[in-house]
């Protein structure tokens, strides 16, 4: 079982590190109200039209965890587990979905853009795990996770629990992002 993880480790880390090689020369364009993720972005772009969103749901010291129910939006099905202590005080956190287009070079888009938001904004002190299903698709190998920055610029993001057969992935974050997943074909 170890050597499993470790094996889909490595492939996760392969992934990122190919799909950033690839996108390197590309402008970025958008204007996206999030936090600066610093210089790491990958020069992929998200040219964001529209925000909705969907659920809100409160949070305090004693951490949380909810799954967005099934209504036939982007969001159905997302689950946010805030652990105890990730806040100081209570906290209004609303996750939607943003329009627009993702540009890529390499990898296909998920189609997807997830939004999670925080009133008042926070950085969390623990991570956050955002778990999310996708249709599996046996051309893909492997995902990459991206937080689009306010330029709309592509960054990874640290996943865990990943099952491309199941359609299954979680992500972690310590800060109220836009997120989105890139799948990587399988080389022929």
């Amino acid at each position: 079982m170890t050597k499993g993880v470790i094996i889909i480790g490595v492939l996760v880390v392969a992934a990122t590190v190919m799909v950033a090689r690839q996108l390197e020369n590309q402008p970025s364009v958008g204007n996206i109200e999030q936090p600066d993720l610093g210089s790491r972005s990958v020069p992929a772009t998200f040219e964001r039209k529209d925000t909705t969103f969907t659920d809100t749901f409160d949070v305090g010291p004693t951490g949380a965890t909810f799954r967005v129910p099934s209504r036939g939006t982007p969001t159905d099905g997302v689950s946010v587990q805030i652990s105890a202590n990730s806040v100081e005080q209570l906290v209004k956190v609303s996750i939607g979905y943003s329009t627009g287009s993702v540009t890529l070079k390499a990898g296909t888009p998920s189609g997807t853009v997830l939004v999670l938001k925080t009133t008042p904004g926070v950085t969390f002190r623990n991570y956050v795990t955002i778990g999310v299903s996708f249709p599996p698709n046996p051309k893909y190998k492997t995902l990459v996770g991206y937080a689009i920055d306010q330029e709309g610029r592509l960054r990874p993001v640290d996943l865990i629990d990943l099952d491309m057969k199941q359609g299954r992935v979680s992500f972690l974050t310590f800060q109220p992002l836009m997120l989105t997943w890139v799948y990587i074909d399988k080389v022929h």
